[in-house]
């Protein structure tokens, strides 16, 4: 309420309330202290003429005090008690209110800028959901990866999603379901083509198609991520049938289509089996090549009711299947980050285990691998005179050391 002086300010005593022996003291010191109050007394007097106010009986005058208030306190009009109060020490029910003009308006927060916003991350570790199946979904995703003569990385193609696949050797331990629904998920990367559709079939036949009709980005070279969501209503047939969910992509400026499918068996009532296995296959199909294939044989055989992923420990052992046209490889990949690789121009590090064409049964050491979630990624690679072709399947174990 009033200025602060420029000079230092000393700390004072009360007065009043001194001990005993103080009374045994000269009596010049008693003068001193006479002098010292009317002095302060003066100052608090001029200071309340200044602002136009008058100091009464029972008013404080508060300074700062070296880290503590000094209260001048007028007790009548020729007395008054000098003390240093440390900070807080105040009536606590004589608090001021804060200032309420102060206070933000919420209704006037400005609007965030979009175009401060982060780039979106470059893997998505959803991998769709599965709310009512008997025994929960089993997660897979397909990648189709095409890359043309002079193009610095691969245009992306994935299908993916949960679904109550077949378990356990020849299907006949996998949940029986009846009507379920799944999130089914297209993903679009590093390509300028229009994402066209997403469909779900049983074996060729087509039960649902999802009309996106979006462009990801405008050139290669972006490595823009997008996701779309395709929700399905499905109900399963008789025997153990494949489910197959495509995305399917129409590259404008190659003149080329694009075409991801992952196929999981699903058991449904009694009855014949399209496979004779719960497979799990990741197909792609690309102009000029016809479909480039990786088949997951025995996976669905090490999940259990209730689990979304198998439960390994030690050396964990897959039988995979390579083919297609003009297949070069097959490649196993733990833990990969390819998004990430690409977008930031770094080469791919060696697979962690590649074999040629044709079956093959791929070892992992989990004992080298954390505990809990992990990735494995078997794919096939292609080539003719345009270009690179890659087909792949994602899967996750659960690893218990």
């Amino acid at each position: 309420m009033y200025p602060e002086s420029n000079e230092p300010i000393k700390k004072r005593r009360s007065v009043h309330g001194a001990l005993n022996n103080q009374g045994k003291r000269p009596l010049q010191i008693t003068a001193l202290v006479a002098i010292l109050a009317a002095a302060f007394f003066a100052v608090a007097h001029t200071f309340a003429q200044n602002f136009n106010q008058n100091l009464a009986g029972g008013d404080v005058l508060t300074v700062s005090c070296d880290g503590k208030n000094l209260e001048i306190v007028p007790e009548s009009s020729t007395g008054l008690s000098v003390v240093c109060v440390a900070n807080g020490s105040g009536d606590p029910t004589n608090t001021p209110e804060p200032d309420p003009t102060s206070e933000p308006d919420p209704t006037n927060t400005p609007e965030p800028d979009p175009t401060s916003e982060p780039d979106p991350p470059s893997v998505t570790a959803d991998y769709g959901e599965f709310p009512n199946g008997k025994n929960g979904g089993v997660c897979a995703e397909s990648h189709a990866w095409w890359q043309e003569n002079g193009e610095s990385a691969p245009r992306h193609s994935h299908s993916a999603a949960c679904v109550p696949a077949a378990r356990g050797k020849g299907g006949q331990d996998g949940p029986i379901v009846d009507n379920f629904n799944i999130s089914a998920r297209a993903l679009a990367f590093n390509t300028p083509g229009e994402v066209n559709w997403h469909r779900a079939q049983w074996e060729g036949n087509t039960v649902q198609v999802n009309d996106i009709g979006q462009h990801c980005q405008n050139s290669v070279g972006e490595f823009k991520e997008c996701t779309y969501w395709n929700e399905y209503d499905l109900k399963a047939r008789s025997g153990m049938d494949e489910l197959r969910l495509a995305t399917d992509i129409r590259n404008g400026d190659l003149g080329t289509r694009q075409y991801s499918v992952i196929n999981f068996q699903v058991r449904g009532s009694s009855g014949g089996n399209y496979r004779s296995g719960p497979w799990i296959i990741g197909r792609h199909w690309y102009d000029g090549f016809g479909y480039v294939r990786v088949y997951l044989y025995d996976y669905m055989e090490y999940v259990k009711p209730g689990e979304s992923m198998p439960t390994v420990s030690g050396n964990f052992k897959l039988n995979v299947k390579h083919d297609g046209s003009n297949c070069t490889e097959g490649q196993m990949f733990i833990n990969p980050m390819f998004h990430q690789w690409h977008a930031s121009g770094s080469t791919p590090p060696a697979p962690d285990e590649h074999t040629g064409c044709g079956s093959h049964t791929y070892t992992v050491d989990t004992t080298k691998l954390p505990n809990g979630r992990n990735t494995l990624y078997f794919q096939t690679m292609a080539k003719d005179g345009r270009g690179e072709l890659a087909s792949a399947v994602l899967v996750f174990i659960n690893v218990q050391n």
